[in-house]
């Protein structure tokens, strides 16, 4: 009974240290100051933006080749980068990121069924 009741305690300790460092982690993240520019440093390092006081310079047509019953799912904008989602009909995932500033292609990720 002497063990049931000190893992008891010990385990209430280690659950009001816990939350304790769960409230110090969120105090010490939300007292951050932002940058001067008001942009988060995980959104600036993400990936390079195309600046506003040029006019973006146009790539033409960029030929997306997809395999004989691939779909795409999906197709987001992030910064200077355009994602595209696709899936195969095996149902394999792929991923292919280009460059929206030179229509590059920059590379993909394919997840695997």
């Amino acid at each position: 009974m002497k063990i049931v009741k000190a893992l008891v305690i010990i385990m209430g300790v280690l659950i009001v240290l816990g939350m304790g460092l769960l409230i110090y982690g969120f105090v010490t993240r939300l007292g951050k100051a932002p940058a001067e520019d008001g942009v988060p440093s995980a959104a600036r390092d993400a990936a390079p933006l195309v600046p506003i006081n040029e006019p973006a310079a146009g790539f033409g047509d960029v030929p997306v080749s997809l395999e004989v019953g691939e779909i795409v799912i999906d197709m987001q904008a992030e910064a200077s980068r355009l994602l595209l989602r696709t899936k195969t009909a095996e149902g394999t995932e792929v991923i292919r990121v280009f460059d929206l500033s030179t229509g590059a292609t920059l590379g993909r990720f394919v997840i695997g069924k």
